[in-house]
């Protein structure tokens, strides 16, 4: 009889599958929210790091605009030597503009060409579905 009241203790310290179930999903969930937690915190990081380094992208982006205002003023300058400095400064915006216009059309032709649709993520939904 020692036994028997043994192994009746033993199988009720033992946890039942159910409650094992129950306690695999509870952590379960906590490890998805932890996932989901240290995602954040991940992304917060990394976007503060992109917002420190954009400002430094836009400096140095206006350092070199000035640069190259003063680099088309040398040309103008240069070009009023041999011409009245009107035409100079005509021929040399004309070119600039020219240039930027050549620029922003090529961009827009190549954007206009992006799909942005998922198609890899569609056409692999497509595909489990059957």
């Amino acid at each position: 009889m020692g036994d028997i009241s043994m192994e009746d203790s033993i199988k009720q310290s033992q946890p039942s599958l159910a409650d094992l179930f129950a306690r695999l999903a509870g952590e379960i969930k906590s490890l998805m929210n932890n996932e989901i937690r240290l995602a954040k915190i991940e992304m917060s990081h990394k976007a503060i790091f992109a917002g420190k380094n954009s400002a430094m992208l836009i400096i140095g982006v206006a350092v070199i605009y000035a640069g190259f205002l003063g680099l088309m003023a040398t040309f103008i300058l240069a070009l009023g030597l041999i011409m009245h400095l009107w035409l100079a400064s005509l021929l040399v915006t004309m070119f600039v503009l020219s240039a930027g216009a050549t620029l922003v059309f090529i961009g827009v032709n190549k954007l206009k060409k992006i799909k942005l649709m998922p198609e890899l993520a569609i056409g692999a939904l497509k595909k489990e579905r059957g």
